[in-house]
């Protein structure tokens, strides 16, 4: 398979603070195996810090295996200084590694519109 969803979250010391990716990264595995057919990308976690395994451990990994699409969809809430230094400095150093290999990066995911409407509806059954 050569693309690739890399779902790329912050990362914490704090293993309690994972299982809400994980679980999500779970899900999405899931929905992929059920497809009657062969799925139309594969799913994998990274982190940026502090947790494994990093974006670079698994763009490495996927590049190892013939990977050459990739498509980083940031689990953050909103564009701070993680994704507008951290993450671009990042995808240098793994594009550097693989040239030829194709990485994109998607905005966050706090910012999609499904996501924001997705909040609301939360937000409007607390009472």
């Amino acid at each position: 398979m050569s693309r690739h969803l890399i779902l790329f979250a912050h990362g914490s010391r704090d293993p309690r603070w994972r299982q809400p990716f994980e679980g999500f990264h779970a899900k999405l595995l899931a929905e992929q195996g059920a497809s009657a057919a062969q799925p139309p990308f594969s799913v994998h976690l990274a982190y940026m810090e502090m947790t494994s395994p990093t974006l670079g451990e698994v763009v490495d990994a996927i590049v190892a295996e013939g990977g050459s699409k990739l498509v980083v969809l940031p689990m953050f809430m909103a564009a701070g200084a993680h994704l507008a230094h951290d993450l671009p400095r990042l995808l240098e150093e793994v594009a550097a590694r693989h040239p030829g290999v194709e990485i994109q990066a998607l905005p966050p995911l706090g910012e999609h519109p499904a996501v924001v409407e997705a909040m609301l509806r939360v937000a409007q059954t607390v009472f």
